[in-house]
């Protein structure tokens, strides 16, 4: 597999994420639980990965991306509730590639 440097970081390259369940199973219950919050104050979002994740140049030190497809509210609610997971919310209209189930 090849690597590449990102932010000074020496990272495999496992290609575009094509499957939500191709994530470790660690990944997806922290996305899961970071949608799960989301939805309690904005039940209509929908909720997609990106960043390294999506991209697959992950590695131990990596935060979570997710966007969402409509402004959300309480986002430092939403942050408290989950101290332990490393994560930002983005909107961006438009992004539709793999969604949270």
């Amino acid at each position: 597999m090849d690597t590449i440097i990102y932010k000074k970081r020496e990272r495999l390259c496992r290609g575009k994420l094509n499957n939500f369940n191709d994530l470790p199973e660690k990944t997806r219950d922290e996305f899961s639980k970071i949608k799960k919050e989301i939805l309690i104050e904005n039940p209509n979002v929908r909720c997609y990965v990106m960043g390294s994740y999506f991209w697959g140049f992950w590695d131990d030190m990596s935060d979570l991306d997710v966007v969402v497809d409509n402004p959300i509210i309480n986002l430092d609610k939403i942050k408290k509730k989950l101290p332990n997971i490393k994560f930002d919310i983005l909107n961006i209209n438009g992004f539709r590639e793999i969604e949270i189930p």
